[in-house]
């Protein structure tokens, strides 16, 4: 985006002062505005353009990794949205179960432990409640009990696998990417 924005600048006649120092990095245009391929400076907009709408700059900081943006990667996109849908199902799989025993969803929750997604639930509220025969006690603390079901189990495989898939799916990506990138290697020496 920055580089992008001091080349449009520079265009546009905001750049630096030094007449030759914008003969270097300004882009002569013929009067009909198409770019002259003989400027000393090459035409950039392609590659960045590029670049700027295939990752998203501001999810791959937070995320501290590579993220493509939504649309660029129909396969990825494929996956994302199929993650999504199966934490989803967790979700109302966990809501249907407080349904079942009539506790209310405030009282449950799913957690990570070592023995893998769990649901925990409090003794206090499971106490006075009839546990289903499908769940399985896995973890029995002090204040809590940690459940596990056969749905619940299935739910968090078919999820591993896609998250599995959706990173197969990003490094192909990113090896496309660089490719991409492979293209515009005489674009870039040129520039520097």
């Amino acid at each position: 985006d920055v580089v992008c924005e001091q080349l449009n600048k520079v265009n546009e006649g905001k750049g630096p002062n030094s007449k030759r120092l914008k003969a270097l990095v300004t882009q002569s245009k013929f009067e009909d505005g198409r770019i002259n391929s003989n400027s000393l400076f090459p035409n950039l907009y392609p590659m960045l353009s590029f670049f700027n709408s295939a990752l998203d700059l501001n999810a791959s900081r937070t995320n501290k990794s590579i993220v493509p943006k939504i649309g660029v990667d129909n396969e990825y996109d494929e996956a994302v949205t199929l993650v999504k849908q199966l934490e989803q199902q967790i979700q109302a799989h966990l809501k249907n179960v407080c349904n079942k025993i009539n506790l209310p969803i405030k009282e449950a929750k799913l957690v990570e432990s070592s023995q893998g997604m769990l649901i925990e639930v409090s003794q206090k509220a499971i106490s006075s409640r009839t546990i289903p025969t499908n769940w399985s006690c896995v973890t029995n603390l002090k204040n809590v009990k940690r459940f596990k079901d056969k749905e619940l189990e299935h739910l968090i495989v078919e999820i591993q696998k896609a998250k599995e898939s959706q990173e197969v799916i990003l490094q192909d990506m990113l090896r496309r990417n660089i490719l991409k990138f492979n293209e515009f290697i005489d674009l870039c020496r040129n520039a520097i």
